[in-house]
């Protein structure tokens, strides 16, 4: 039994078409049987065609696998592949820059201050810009994680309240519940052993209330947390699910860059003042660019309902701050798959490349009605 792949289509229609000239009106997908073998599905259709297309030998190197003509499709619709997601999420980025240039500016100013960390530095401006939502830095110490939170927040002119060191949960009920501003749990790993501040915390994060003892409080802080290491999965997944996340992996050279950067930055004032300025700068998504959200979304793969709350809060804390909600662009993990629905190919080129990243054409149809 052999299903028909996207590598085998290409082959058999190619040689079809090189030994019958009329061979654009032959099916090959109708013409496969899967519950053939490829040889005897490939004499079926030189039957069909009424000539040979496949010796014996030709049809072994196929199914191995392993044929020069094989091997250069592979390379070149790897390297393709790479060209569309360069290109496809430029598009984007410079569709941020078209609307407002100034962002790029500030943009370029906060990966300065915090190289190869922009996502997690984003992800403190969205706390900082928004209602209800909090952010969870997992990474090992020194990279660079009370950075993007507490130096950062600092630099903006953002009040905040730091926690660091031991806290009894009584000590973080009270701080939360009284609280306005952004509350960074720095080094989180002490708190998030106390089942009780677990506990609380994920009805903060839940909610926005603190229950605690048999009291139910409005909690109007902002949360961040730091985290060095991996605590219990199931709390870990938990804090996940209610955080805008980022995972911190860095080579050692990132790490020298990022000491070379930190001696030489000079902090450019104006550009701060405009970032802190903007803020709090309350803005509404396009229906263009909430349907550009849900197909970044459904292409990266939605682990919960919360994703899409999440990266709309960043999209709109990006159009707040730098003046384009496309600059989000620069917070999205995307795939090879989102890039090449983000490019501007043709549709029937899109749907050939998806279906070679091992996507249904249903599938491939039905994601692209919406952006296309």
């Amino acid at each position: 039994m052999v299903k028909l792949s996207k590598q085998y289509k290409d082959f058999i229609e190619r040689r079809v078409r090189s030994v019958v000239p009329e061979a654009d009106v032959v099916d090959v997908e109708a013409l496969w049987d899967s519950t053939l073998s490829f040889h005897e599905n490939v004499e079926g259709i030189g039957l069909a065609v009424g000539v040979p297309i496949y010796s014996k030998s030709e049809v072994d190197r196929l199914e191995s696998g392993v044929g020069a003509e094989a091997e250069r499709y592979a390379v070149q619709g790897e390297r393709f592949r790479e060209d569309v997601i360069k290109k496809g999420f430029n598009n984007f980025f410079d569709k941020a820059v078209a609307e407002c240039p100034l962002g790029k500016e500030l943009i370029d100013e906060l990966e300065a201050f915090n190289p190869f960390l922009l996502r997690p530095t984003l992800s403190t401006l969205t706390v900082c810009a928004s209602e209800g939502v909090a952010a969870l830095t997992i990474g090992g110490a020194g990279l660079g994680k009370t950075r993007s939170s507490c130096e950062f927040l600092s630099l903006l002119g953002e009040p905040f309240e730091r926690v660091q060191g031991h806290w009894s949960p009584s000590d973080l009920c009270s701080l939360l519940s009284s609280s306005n501003t952004v509350v960074c749990i720095n080094e989180a790993l002490s708190v998030l052993k106390n089942q009780e501040s677990v506990n609380l915390l994920l009805g903060v994060l839940e909610s926005n209330q603190v229950e605690w003892r048999g009291q139910v409080l409005p909690c109007k802080a902002k949360i961040i947390l730091n985290v060095n290491h991996v605590i219990n999965s199931s709390v870990m997944a938990a804090l996940e699910s209610r955080c805008i996340t980022t995972r911190i992996n860095l080579t050692s050279s990132q790490v020298l860059k990022k000491l070379d950067s930190r001696a030489s930055y000079e902090p450019q004032q104006v550009l701060w003042n405009t970032i802190a300025g903007s803020v709090h700068r309350k803005t509404v998504l396009s229906e263009s660019e909430l349907s550009w959200i849900r197909g970044c979304l459904q292409l990266q793969g939605v682990d919960d309902m919360r994703d899409e709350s999440k990266l709309i809060a960043v999209a709109r804390a990006c159009k707040a701050v730098f003046g384009s909600a496309y600059y989000a662009v620069k917070f999205i993990e995307y795939s090879p798959i989102a890039a090449i629905i983000a490019s501007e190919l043709e549709r029937a080129e899109k749907v050939r490349l998806l279906m070679s990243q091992g996507v249904s054409r249903r599938s491939a149809y039905r994601w692209l009605k919406p952006i296309v």
